[in-house]
């Protein structure tokens, strides 16, 4: 709700400090002898400066956020930090082989993406990323021998953050403010999804606990 503009600029102009009175004149000749009256009138008029340095006051031009600083980060690669690799190795060996080398533990490509991502979000305190765009990864990297990896992250525009996971890899990464609300049809659909796989497992003959 607002006011047209010719009634704004004359309550402005009532309410201007030293034009009228908040009170009326009924009200200021109980002041002398009526304490209450007295303490009305007070508040009347409080609330009429108030109200005039509002209304006067200048509109406020939203001042945008600065962008984040470059920031540079260190991420140790080995399995000792990161032990779920010996889950995502290209040669598997007997149990026990004394040589974790030889089976030559991988970093996923989504574990990258979530260093990345989460950089980007330590470079912008108050910013989500809420996606990645234009994702390389140009060589391997292996967990062993342990490596360390600097990963640096540099604006490249509005909500825009370049980050690269050494020579490995590298993605821009949008932030927002907060995460946008799942589409209302998104849990419809994963719900099906899993019930065309279930039905596949079953035509196939395959027991539940295969499923695990």
């Amino acid at each position: 709700m607002s006011l047209a503009p010719a009634r704004l600029a004359t309550l402005r102009a009532e309410l201007a400090p030293g034009t009228t009175s908040p009170t009326t004149p009924a009200l200021d000749a109980l002041v002398p002898g009526s304490p209450i009256a007295a303490e009305l009138s007070a508040l009347l008029r409080d609330t009429a400066d108030t109200a005039a340095a509002l209304l006067t006051a200048p509109a406020r031009t939203p001042v945008p956020p600065s962008p984040p600083a470059p920031r540079r980060a260190i991420v140790r690669v080995s399995p000792d930090t990161m032990p779920y690799l010996l889950d995502h190795c290209f040669f598997p060996q007997r149990p026990g082989w004394p040589d974790v080398s030889d089976r030559w533990p991988v970093v996923p490509a989504t574990t990258i993406v979530q260093h990345i991502m989460d950089t980007a979000q330590e470079a912008a305190p108050g910013r989500v990323p809420v996606a990645v765009h234009g994702a390389r990864f140009e060589e391997w990297l292996t967990a062993t021998p342990a490596v360390d990896v600097p990963v640096t992250v540099v604006p490249e525009g509005p909500d825009r953050l370049a980050v690269s996971f050494g020579p490995r890899a590298r993605a821009t990464v949008e932030l927002a403010a907060a995460h946008p609300a799942p589409p209302a049809r998104a849990a419809q659909l994963l719900h099906a999804l899993g019930d065309e796989v279930e039905a596949v497992h079953v035509g196939l003959g395959e027991p539940a606990a295969a499923r695990c």
